[in-house]
């Protein structure tokens, strides 16, 4: 059966900023998203504290007890939305970047990267496994940023799912190729609406960088 859901991306300057200002900016978005309709909200990679190569990173790490998954918690249910977005999160002594999603009702869902990028390795491990979220809106499978350039994910999640949330904090590009291990390739246009609206079009979501 056909379904129809409103979703809605957003884009904070990455420039790593206190958590208390910049949870206060996604809150904003995350806001103007629910009032336009949105039912799911996507928030980006990193998004509580920015996107950087730093010793800090470590220190930044949370738990799922912590002042960002409580924040989201709260957003999701008092704006009636779906809210993802992904943020360093500590289990023992080990750091992972997890992308988390709440429902309404609180709910949780968590997939953690499975393919960090470059000097990603130094900051955070990887964890193989896949995370379909069983939700209202329907079966949402979950990827975060480089993950999308690896086939065996696609197919972990091909005829199971209605939905891939895929988060990212991307640098702006043009004119991206994703080559695979067994030789073929795929451009940014075919990576579906959301990649192609990244390639010059991102200041049109809702966004808080500037023009």
């Amino acid at each position: 059966m056909d379904r129809r859901i409103s979703l809605a991306t957003t884009q904070l300057n990455a420039t790593p900023v206190p958590l208390v200002e910049r949870l206060a900016r996604a809150e904003n978005l995350v806001t103007q998203a629910a009032r336009a309709g949105a039912q799911l909200v996507v928030l980006p990679e990193l998004f509580n504290t920015g996107y950087a190569y730093r010793n800090e990173n470590f220190a930044l790490a949370e738990t799922t007890d912590g002042p960002t998954a409580q924040w989201m918690k709260e957003i999701s249910a008092r704006l009636g939305v779906h809210l993802a977005g992904s943020l360093l999160l500590r289990d023992g002594q080990d750091i992972y970047n997890a992308l988390l999603l709440y429902a309404p009702d609180g709910r949780l869902w968590r997939y953690d990267k499975n393919y960090p990028w470059g000097w990603e390795r130094a900051y955070f491990r990887e964890r193989h496994a896949i995370t379909i979220a069983e939700t209202d809106l329907g079966s949402i499978g979950m990827m975060l940023c480089w993950d999308m350039a690896h086939a065996d994910l696609w197919q972990q999640y091909a005829g199971k799912v209605d939905l891939i949330l895929a988060c990212s904090c991307p640098p702006k590009f043009s004119g991206p190729i994703f080559h695979f291990p067994n030789g073929s390739r795929i451009t940014g246009d075919q990576m579906g609406p959301v990649v192609r609206s990244l390639r010059g079009g991102e200041l049109r979501v809702f966004s808080d960088t500037p023009a």
